[in-house]
């Protein structure tokens, strides 16, 4: 594992990102509440690893590319927020399979499914791309996040990330969880290269599934 923020990853100093983010509710979503304090209890034996706290926990469903923060007035943030709502009005809420968690090239993840074409998550996906071009353009969707993850912790040091895998497997059972998603939250981004973290600013967007 290497440290996840660095080079070509570092934004430059006062910078801010749009991102679409799937937030867990953990006090609704019991068993993925389980299944994340159970990794944590593994990960945090590794200083190597920064843990991601509660208030932060996402996973990415799209990055919005070619504009800064600063570049997305709040009047274009309502017409992003106004189309995708239209966009998901029609996608009720479902259940993801989450895990299991997988120590990788630079964090521990959670994996996550029905992210092939055809399937609830890749149709939410899909939808929302489209919503962000028709306020944005082609330009705004140039990045893919998929195959999605729920991020535990981001790498600080080179180490070798095969001794956590096993530990995660062996000590973390069950390795799975359900997560009802219902809404998608659009946020502006700040990246703490210090900290090895990233937050958002309030107020952020959220669009429920099903127009409710």
């Amino acid at each position: 594992m290497d440290k996840f923020i660095q080079g070509s990853t570092v934004w430059p100093e006062g910078i801010t990102k749009m991102h679409l983010y799937l937030v867990p509710d953990l006090e609704v979503n019991k068993e993925l509440a389980s299944l994340v304090r159970d990794c944590r209890a593994v990960i945090d034996r590794y200083p190597g690893i920064q843990i991601v706290p509660d208030p932060w926990l996402k996973a990415t469903l799209q990055l919005i590319t070619g504009v800064t923060g600063a570049q997305v007035n709040a009047s274009t943030r309502e017409a992003l927020s106004d189309a995708l709502a239209a966009a998901l009005a029609e996608l009720e809420p479902f259940t993801l399979s989450v895990g299991p968690a997988l120590a990788g090239a630079t964090g521990v993840a959670l994996d996550l499914d029905q992210d092939l074409p055809g399937q609830r998550l890749y149709e939410c996906y899909e939808r929302v791309r489209a919503a962000i071009v028709s306020v944005l353009g082609d330009g705004a969707v140039e990045y893919s996040a998929l195959p999605p993850h729920l991020t535990l912790g981001y790498g600080l040091e080179s180490f070798d990330s095969g001794v956590v895998q096993e530990a995660l497997r062996r000590q973390v059972r069950p390795g799975r969880a359900a997560w009802l998603l219902d809404e998608i939250w659009l946020v502006e981004v700040t990246q703490d290269v210090v900290h090895n973290q990233y937050r958002w600013l309030a107020p952020a967007h959220r669009i429920r599934l099903g127009g409710r």
